[in-house]
């Protein structure tokens, strides 16, 4: 993993920043407070999300509410991007998950949750905070500790490091595994179903065999019982179904009671409607001839005998209007008469002509008088006349006025009778009908009262209790073997248990000895080997430590040889003499100091399967100074160092920074930090 990029908004005194990183050896330079390590905190919080202290608030600046960092690395020939966010609020300081995300190139591959972020970065680069906070991010406070402590602290702390203590504590662990399987062993071989498994067997295998001899039993009795119970409800079955015709039986009697009565009701009716209807006949012919005798006055008169009601009225109504006729002639002849009368009494006085009083001769006069004496007699003639024809019309039309009013009363009296006679008839036709029906349904319900034997009820009676009988004596017996078999089963499971028990205690018993052989085999071997491991763990860091020195220390004149003690205590030669780390002068002891702790980083790496590609130095020049050249030959030693393919150092010396191949200066202006490359 090479770190190619990182950005910086509202991070401590970075308001803005951008910082590019090149292989080989780049120096971030600065004064006290410019904000170098910034850098570094961004950097460690960018990768893992994780404040260096209890809160975050050392890292967003104090005037804002948000702040982020986005770092762009490259693993594998891959590039990847991981950004990350902070922000305040009421005071308390989060990431802002909505913009925590990893990119490889332009994908994105996990984002919003923490656990997924670091997840998938371990899986890219194999690295974690641990390695990064004691291999890869050297500070110098921390650079010559392991040389410091005492032998036995710094062995087990490389160790535990290297991972080769918990290898040597497995023989020990195994120790407390030995004690704990032979107090289990003892306490199997004293267990009394372990001493008498045998016993144990036999007993299971008899109790099985009865259990296996009653299942069979019980499987018989449950076709027994099945067979005993479809007989029983075949029993059960014919019985209802007997007493359902019993009840049907009672029932069509009292269905046949009901209808002979109703079929007795009916013909008394059927009697009383004829007896009606004959009644109402004779009152229907005692009508007609009233009709008749009525109609017969008519052909008296001269009319014919089929008039209508409506008809005869209406001759009523010329009769009448005749009759007003003649006696308007009468009146008509009445007043000639009278005017005759008075013209021939004038004449009789004086010879003038009552109509214009003209005078007139005598003779002309006296024929005049005879004239209207003859109209005098026509006249007379004509009244009689009118008064005979006027007594025949009121004859005539009194006749016709008795029989309108004869037909008025008869003829609605027998249309009244005729109807009553038409619904006797229907009402006799229908309780003719209702009598046949009645009298088949009578048939049909003796029929059916024929077919129920009240001897077969008692003979299913007595077949249904026999089957009952029988199917609860099969069912009781079921029960109690049931009951029978549960105990047994019971008794084999308990036995089955013990004895299951007690064969996993004997394999168990065994597989322990077995077990006891192997851990005490395993315990000699760890014995033997751990001081082999210890030895090539120390061969190895030996040879990394060397390679570091030797890249660091080339092109000087001097060659130093690196030692490494069982206790992983190095020390140098130089020609025949040997020096431990106590003697060695201030520059010597930072090189080997770099060298120890960059080889056993990468002895380290090798082990999880990882490479060492990027180391960070933090202030390495703190407790040296630029009179005696510790600070050049420092910056030379690391310059040399090629089996690192990215090194990141800050630094307020202008002297190691001189030496980098990269160096971006960090300045301040205005409270805000700015980063400058020089080359």
């Amino acid at each position: 993993m090479k770190i190619r990029r990182i950005f910086m908004e509202n991070i401590r005194s970075h308001l803005k920043s951008t910082v590019q990183f090149a292989d080989g050896f780049n120096c971030i330079v600065g004064g006290v407070g410019e904000g170098k390590s910034s850098i570094l905190y961004a950097l460690h919080f960018g990768i893992f999300g994780r404040a260096l202290g209890r809160s975050y608030d050392y890292l967003l600046r104090e005037d804002q509410s948000i702040g982020k960092v986005a770092i762009e690395f490259e693993h594998s020939g891959q590039r990847y991007t991981l950004t990350r966010a902070l922000r305040r609020e009421r005071g308390a300081f989060s990431q802002d998950m909505n913009q925590l995300a990893l990119y490889e190139g332009d994908k994105l591959i996990a984002s919003g949750k923490k656990g997924a972020i670091d997840e998938q970065l371990k899986a890219v680069t194999g690295l974690d905070e641990d390695i990064f906070k004691n291999i890869i991010w050297i500070q110098q406070e921390r650079l010559k500790e392991l040389l410091n402590i005492e032998p036995a602290k710094r062995q087990q702390t490389i160790d535990e490091l290297l991972r080769l203590s918990e290898f040597l504590n497995a023989r020990t662990n195994l120790h407390e595994f030995e004690k704990d399987y032979e107090v289990e062993k003892s306490l199997y071989e004293k267990e009394a179903d372990v001493i008498e498994i045998e016993n144990l067997r036999k007993q299971y295998d008899t109790t099985y065999k009865d259990l296996v001899d009653l299942q069979l039993e019980l499987e018989n009795l449950k076709t027994e019982l099945t067979k005993a119970e479809a007989a029983y409800k075949e029993a059960e079955e014919a019985l209802q179904n007997l007493k359902g015709q019993k009840e049907k039986t009672e029932e069509l009697r009292r269905t046949e009671a009901g209808v002979r009565t109703l079929l007795e009701s009916m013909v008394n009716e059927i009697s009383y409607t004829h007896d009606e209807i004959g009644k109402k006949q004779t009152h229907l012919g005692e009508i007609e001839a009233k009709i008749r005798e009525a109609l017969s006055k008519l052909t008296a008169l001269g009319l014919p005998p089929n008039q209508s009601t409506e008809g005869l009225t209406r001759i009523e109504k010329l009769l009448e209007d005749r009759e007003r006729n003649i006696h308007g002639q009468q009146e008509s002849v009445k007043t000639e008469m009278q005017q005759g009368g008075e013209a021939k009494a004038i004449l009789e006085k004086e010879s003038k002509c009552p109509i214009c009083q003209r005078p007139l001769s005598e003779d002309y006069r006296n024929a005049l008088i005879r004239q209207y004496e003859e109209k005098q007699v026509v006249g007379q003639d004509q009244l009689k006349k009118l008064d005979t024809e006027l007594l025949m019309l009121g004859e005539q039309r009194r006749i016709v006025r008795e029989v309108v009013a004869a037909l008025n009363v008869a003829i609605p009296r027998k249309e009244d009778v005729e109807k009553t006679l038409g619904e006797l008839s229907k009402q006799l036709e229908e309780k003719q009908r209702l009598q046949m029906q009645l009298s088949d349904q009578l048939a049909s319900v003796n029929k059916e009262i024929s077919k129920f034997n009240p001897e077969q009820l008692d003979e299913a009676t007595l077949v249904r209790e026999k089957m009952h009988e029988h199917f609860i004596e099969v069912k009781n017996k079921l029960e109690f073997g049931v009951s029978t078999l549960e105990e047994r089963s019971k008794r084999a499971e308990e036995l089955k248990q013990r004895l299951d028990l007690a064969e996993e205690k004997v394999k168990r018993k065994v597989k322990l000895a077995h077990l006891l052989k192997i851990i005490g085999g395993f315990r000699e071997a760890y014995k033997a080997i751990g001081p082999k491991l210890r030895e090539e763990l120390v061969l190895g860091l030996t040879s990394y430590i060397q390679r570091v020195f030797d890249d660091m220390t080339a092109g000087t004149e001097r060659q130093y040889i690196v030692e490494i003690d069982e206790n992983y205590t190095p020390s140098l030669r130089e020609e025949e003499y040997w020096r431990e780390v106590s003697m060695l002068s201030g520059g010597e002891r930072t090189l080997l100091a770099f060298a120890y702790k960059i080889g056993l980083g990468q002895l380290i790496m090798e082990a999880r399967g990882l490479s060492l590609d990027f180391l960070i130095l933090d202030e390495p020049t703190e407790s040296l100074g630029p009179e005696d050249g510790s600070i050049d030959r420092l910056a030379d030693a690391i310059s040399r160092l090629k089996s690192i393919e990215q090194i990141i150092a800050v630094t307020h010396s202008e002297e190691f920074a001189e030496k980098a191949e990269h160096i971006i200066r960090i300045r301040k202006e205005a409270g805000k930090s700015l980063a400058e490359y020089e080359r």
